[in-house]
């Protein structure tokens, strides 16, 4: 896990659950704040940043579904739903108003950890520069080599398999949970189960990770591409992106040579006006080419969109 003390809000009317699990997160290095109930966390939210939020569903007032939806209307910050409601109804209705994660009362603490590192681990992990400069030495992580006095010499990393896994099995208690997400697991689904439910799990992993290892600095020639700092640097001149021209280029550093046409951008940022789309295209040209009206990099297809060269 990160070094960093990520900063968990428990939101639970009963303050003994509270209070034992504070504690057992400050324990394991975790930031804690505490509320006990809706209107207190939405309080707490206003003015905090929190990296994960675990929320009981039956408190006094407002519900925690009723908070979840509200949350996730609003922004992405991870879930957790701590609740006495076991029947798998609740788990999907949970899952459907966009929960990461569902703990059924009583847990034991371990298993709850497990699970926050889990979410962490997918959503928090920071991608990684295609080159990196260390003193004389030019490590490139996309060739897998490093370049010191002109000299390459190849990278042999140990393979390392990132693929999701959630194990099924019939076996319900909370060691063999706690044993599953120990070895790497997840999430973990007993039988029997409804295959709704399945697919929620399989969605919200898949939401999880599927940015996790997105390029988001990318260079060539004399240009290169921060999306992490909003940048563009052409020829030693610094250029700042917006927004609107970050999701852009994001998909298509991504997907270099892939034609995107006006309509698929346009439903990317959500404007329904081609000459919308011509316009941002045209001042992001003016950022990345040398010669933006004869553009090098970020060219236009007749009849059929703009494609990004950067490879």
């Amino acid at each position: 896990m990160n070094k960093k003390n990520f900063h968990i809000l428990v939101v639970d009317d009963d303050n003994r659950i509270r209070e034992l699990v504070k504690q057992y997160l400050q324990e394991n290095n975790f930031i804690v704040t505490t509320a006990k109930d809706s209107l207190d966390a939405k309080k707490k939210i206003e003015i905090i940043k929190f990296d994960i939020l675990i929320l009981d569903i039956m408190m006094p007032g407002e519900s925690g579904l009723s908070l979840t939806k509200e949350i996730k209307s609003k922004e992405k910050t991870p879930i957790i739903l701590l609740t006495a409601k076991g029947e798998t109804h609740d788990r999907i209705e949970g899952l459907e108003l966009g929960a990461d994660d569902y703990l059924g009362k009583p847990f034991e603490p371990k298993e709850l950890l497990l699970r926050i590192k889990n979410i962490l681990n997918k959503t928090r992990t920071p991608s990684l520069p295609e080159k990196i400069y260390i003193g004389n030495a030019l490590i490139n992580l996309k060739k897998l080599n490093i370049k010191i006095n002109n000299q390459i010499k190849k990278i042999n990393p140990k393979e390392k398999i990132n693929t999701p896994i959630i194990l099924l099995t019939a076996k319900g208690e909370a060691e063999e949970r706690i044993e599953g997400l120990e070895v790497g697991a997840d999430d973990y689904l007993p039988k029997p189960f409804e295959p709704k439910e399945l697919i929620l799990r399989i969605k919200n992993i898949l939401n999880k990770t599927k940015n996790k290892y997105q390029k988001r600095f990318v260079e060539f020639d004399n240009i290169k591409i921060d999306l992490n700092k909003l940048i563009i640097i052409k020829n030693n001149s610094e250029f700042k992106i917006n927004n609107t021209e970050k999701i852009i280029l994001e998909k298509m550093i991504n997907a270099p040579g892939e034609t995107f046409s006006r309509e698929s951008i346009g439903n990317l940022i959500d404007i329904d006006k081609e000459r919308s789309v011509d316009v941002i295209i045209t001042r992001l040209r003016k950022k990345i080419e040398i010669d933006p009206k004869n553009p090098k990099y970020l060219q236009t297809i007749r009849g059929a969109g703009y494609v990004l060269w950067v490879e």
